[in-house]
């Protein structure tokens, strides 16, 4: 529940409840053994106080009232320690799926109206196939009582190995049962259309959405039999904290079925016990991730090149149509090129001309491979135009940067993410990093000459070379005074 100021949250706002199904035996027992824990009595509490708002009979929505009637169900004090109480209760609940809070502006009340919609607990079998919900329950209680709970709730199968056949022998619908919808009455209809509306708003309750993942039956399915590490793969059934690791790996790393079996499939993924080294399965994982990637890269930059080539050599008849450049974003001439043209010709050059013509002037008509190899890649793979590459060469080749793989990566990538496709916002980006690195110096050359001036002063060095002044009568005695004084303190 994101809530930026509690006095938007108080006992005296308005709300209802949604519920759209009924607890079974199998729905309590789930809130008390595998909720709770993770939750907390009080979340469980408010769980079960809106769920009795509606008759146990009944589904849809309960009647308006005052958040109050919350505050006293579970005895929580009207005030600011109260109000952080149930929105940290209703946060619990709604970060394990349970509760879904939606806040609208009511035009009677001209106030907030808040709306809870709960969600029935996940089966057994549900719960067990959601990673997330699988490793905080074991970090709340640990591995072995999770274990315990899962072996109470989950009961094995009658059969050990899979049937190699199976045929769904069921009987449809329509093979039993005729309907003549020609015969349908009008008082038919509108019951039918009223259902129908009442289930459009039954759908605006959030569905639960299961978790993706690959279940036990279909690794060992695809696994291959001849491999060494089929037996551990076998035993994942009972070991379903590293099932729920391997398919958290998957889908972190977009594995496909048959990618995840040929990496179970690795030496070294397994030990000799047959415990899943997670840090090298994760490891060759990721490896595999930037491969795909890196393939993908290579075969999207040679079919845009082939693309690319086959559009210019259709385009040679036709008239190219050129663009101007405002006067705000012209960039300035480079000392490179000046007398050669002026400001309003080198934008024209930068906003209509290929890279690499541009590339090669920057170089005198040799421009380096590598820079060539770095600029060809973001632009036939991202599909970066032109005309910002040719503001990022103006950029590095004016500023005298570094053609460093590393910097240039890092220049291309944040264009990428910011979406930057256009001249224009390629020159904004360009000197809002000049205006970072001016400040960057400004502030660095503050700090060095605060510590200049707070350097301690040497102190004045008395030499031999002092000058002989005659002392008077009357300062030898007062010195002679002095010391006897001193003398006699001292004794």
């Amino acid at each position: 529940m994101r809530i930026s100021n509690m006095l938007h949250f108080t006992e005296n706002h308005p709300f209802y409840c949604g519920r759209f199904f009924a607890l079974s035996s199998m729905h309590y027992t789930m809130l008390s053994s595998i909720y709770q824990p993770m939750i907390g009595p009080m979340a469980t509490s408010l769980y079960h106080v809106l769920y009795e708002s509606l008759p146990a009979h009944q589904v849809g929505y309960s009647p308006i009232e005052q958040q109050r009637k919350l505050f006293l169900s579970l005895q929580l004090e009207p005030g600011a320690e109260g109000r952080r109480k149930l929105a940290e209760a209703a946060s619990r609940l709604e970060a394990v799926g349970l509760l879904q809070t939606i806040r609208m502006l009511s035009s009677q009340e001209d106030d907030y109206l808040y709306v809870y919609h709960l969600l029935p607990p996940l089966l057994p079998h549900e719960f067990f196939a959601c990673h997330h919900l699988v490793f905080l329950l074991r970090d709340t209680i640990g591995s072995k009582a999770l274990l315990r709970l899962q072996e109470r709730f989950m009961a094995p199968a009658p059969l050990e190995e899979a049937p190699q056949y199976q045929e769904d022998v069921t009987v449809p619908f329509y093979e039993i049962f005729r309907l003549r919808p020609d015969e349908e009455p009008e008082d038919m209809k509108l019951t039918l259309g009223e259902l129908a509306a009442g289930q459009v708003r039954e759908l605006a309750a959030p569905d639960r959405s299961l978790s993706i993942g690959y279940a036990y039956a279909e690794i060992v399915n695809r696994f291959p039999r001849a491999s060494r590490n089929r037996r551990f793969v076998e035993k994942l059934d009972k070991r379903q904290d590293q099932l729920a690791y391997i398919n958290y790996t998957a889908a972190k790393y977009r594995l496909e079925l048959q990618e995840l079996c040929r990496l179970l499939d690795e030496d070294g993924i397994f030990d000799e016990a047959g415990e899943l080294s997670e840090e090298t399965f994760a490891y060759r994982a990721s490896l595999h991730y930037m491969q795909g990637n890196k393939r993908r890269e290579d075969r999207d930059m040679i079919l845009n090149r082939a693309m690319d080539t086959r559009s210019d050599a259709e385009a040679q008849d036709e008239v190219s149509v050129e663009a101007a450049v405002d006067t705000v974003h012209q960039l300035e001439v480079p000392e490179q090129f000046a007398g050669k043209c002026d400001k309003q010709q080198y934008n024209h050059l930068l906003r209509n001309e290929p890279y690499t013509a541009v590339l090669e002037r920057f170089f005198q008509g040799k421009p380096p491979s590598h820079a060539v190899r770095l600029l060809e890649r973001f632009h036939f793979s991202y599909q970066m135009p032109d005309e910002v590459i040719n503001v990022v060469i103006h950029y590095i080749q004016v500023n005298r940067l570094s053609w460093s793989k590393a910097f240039v990566e890092s220049l291309f990538t944040d264009l990428i993410a910011r979406e930057i496709r256009s001249f224009e916002g390629a020159v904004d980006y360009t000197r809002e990093r000049l205006q970072i690195a001016e400040k960057s110096k400004e502030r660095a050359s503050r700090k060095s000459s605060a510590a200049g001036s707070r350097a301690r002063k040497s102190p004045q060095i008395i030499t031999d070379n002092v000058p002989d002044e005659p002392v008077s009568e009357e300062e030898y005695k007062r010195i002679l005074q002095k010391v006897k004084m001193i003398q006699s303190r001292l004794k």
